[in-house]
């Protein structure tokens, strides 16, 4: 039944809520770009709401960004120390700053086939 088929397939198009469309945007990113992803967004609420762009708290544990992104917890500890030696963030505690706003857009926007991987994990790992 093709027209069932297509009214089905419409319906999901058309009926996605803003969350599912995140996790299926995120599900082709690379880690490094859901995270720039993440704290770019942040940047943009706070400068929105009249706060610093540049410097804040993070609102959320990192357990809790974790299962936003659907990424594990180990998983975002490494990629925000990866991003703080490339020099892209600064880290002390749940206080983030954003050092290099332009280069975290970039890997934002980086593709998904990208070969490029700055997450570098312990030999033991």
């Amino acid at each position: 039944m093709p027209e069932l088929r297509d009214a089905m397939e419409n319906s999901f198009a058309y009926g996605l809520h803003p969350q599912q469309a995140l996790v299926m945007m995120l599900g082709s990113m690379l880690v490094e770009a859901r995270v720039a992803a993440f704290l770019v967004d942040l940047a943009e609420r706070f400068t929105v709401s009249g706060y610093s762009p540049r410097a804040f708290v993070l609102p959320m544990t990192r357990r809790d960004i974790a299962a936003y992104l659907a990424i594990s917890y180990e998983t975002v500890t490494r990629a925000l120390m990866a991003l703080k030696r490339d020099g892209l963030i600064a880290l002390s505690g749940c206080r983030v700053e954003i050092r290099a706003l332009q280069r975290l857009e970039h890997l934002r926007r980086e593709a998904p086939e990208s070969p490029r991987t700055t997450l570098q994990y312990p030999n033991n790992a």
